[in-house]
């Protein structure tokens, strides 16, 4: 009975161990000092000084650059988008007033804001390159709110040569929410383009309307925060593991159970390669002649990606491989475990 028990426990560490290495995704919105006027025209100093984030998951090798920079102040949270475009004057919009129809089918950005940092309670807005927008409300998993308006919203748009604009503004106050510096929101974001008879998405996280994946938006003052600190307080958020590679290429962020790593992306991707090595060598030392062949082949192909990696030039590419093999490597460590405790007499 007692056997029968721990390999239930066994079987359940297992699958929790099979979770991958998360990416998380991190966004710096500095405090305002001073006004934005909401006119498309993204002149203020805080969308020069301000941080970009590139929308760069599953975009088509065809689809123009999208750079959303984001700010805050004790009146809402803004949004500065430059969507690149190889025909500005091509762009579709059909939607000519508020939530006067499908405003993502049009050329056309959707921004969700979770103040609460909860994937199925958000504001989404929809802002066309008219700068006509269209919002709702969702405000838990059974309850999504299609008419509700944000009463401050704003949006304008604007066009620069080869790209076209978005200016935005909503208050904390149609949020219900009060913020705090050094606090965090929930963010989302797509673009939706058309080439030719196609709309293409491409997105900040890889979440979508349908699978909300927020990226963590820290509410910064007048200076950014050291990496460190930010590392911190998102591990004391973050279910372990995971890893962000930041904007900021003196700190990316790599969090386990064992430690927490702030590191330039290349010294930060050799200890996290140097973790799955690690953890590799603790495998392999466990096998016996009973361990079965089909162990042994994934313990043999693990290591061959690993050796792969490091002919891999992108730093985000590389960092997401070598945590993923982290992730299959514990997997294998528990599937180890639980193999020798089957074959136990």
């Amino acid at each position: 009975m007692r056997k029968c028990i721990w390999l239930g426990l066994l079987a359940v560490a297992s699958s929790a161990l099979a979770q991958t290495v998360e990416r998380k995704f991190v966004l710096i919105a500095p405090r305002v000092n001073g006004e934005i006027v909401v006119d498309g025209k993204l002149d203020e100093p805080v969308w020069t000084s301000a941080p970009g984030h590139e929308l760069a998951v599953n975009a088509h090798k065809e689809s123009g650059r999208t750079v959303t920079k984001l700010a805050w102040d004790e009146r809402g949270i803004y949004a500065g988008v430059v969507c690149h475009q190889h025909n500005v004057d091509a762009l579709k919009a059909q939607v000519v007033s508020r939530d006067g129809g499908a405003v993502w089918a049009d050329d056309s950005t959707e921004l969700f804001f979770s103040p609460r940092l909860n994937a199925v309670n958000y504001y989404k807005f929809d802002v066309n390159s008219l700068g006509v927008f269209g919002d709702n409300y969702k405000e838990d998993a059974a309850q999504h709110h299609w008419q509700w308006n944000a009463m401050d919203a704003r949006a304008a748009s604007g066009r620069v040569p080869g790209a076209w604009t978005v200016e935005f503004f909503v208050s904390w106050k149609d949020m219900s929410f009060q913020p705090s510096e050094g606090g965090f929101v929930g963010f989302q974001q797509t673009r939706f383009e058309w080439s030719g008879a196609q709309l293409r998405p491409s997105y900040l996280t890889g979440g979508s309307y349908y699978t909300v994946r927020l990226a963590f938006v820290y509410l910064a003052g007048a200076a950014p925060p050291a990496p460190s600190e930010l590392a911190r307080q998102l591990d004391s958020l973050i279910p372990k593991p995971w890893f962000a590679a930041t904007g900021d290429a003196s700190g990316w962020f790599f969090s386990d159970k064992q430690s927490l790593l702030v590191e330039p992306p290349g010294p930060l991707i050799e200890k996290t390669s140097a973790k799955v090595a690690a953890a590799l060598d603790i495998v392999e030392k466990a096998c016996t002649p009973a361990t079965p062949d089909m162990l042994i082949r994934t313990l043999t192909d693990l290591r061959k990606q690993l050796a792969e990696t490091a002919g891999e030039k992108d730093h985000v590419k590389r960092l997401t491989a070598t945590s993923a093999l982290l992730g299959k490597t514990m997997r294998l460590k528990a599937d180890l475990e639980l193999d020798s405790l089957l074959n136990e007499p």
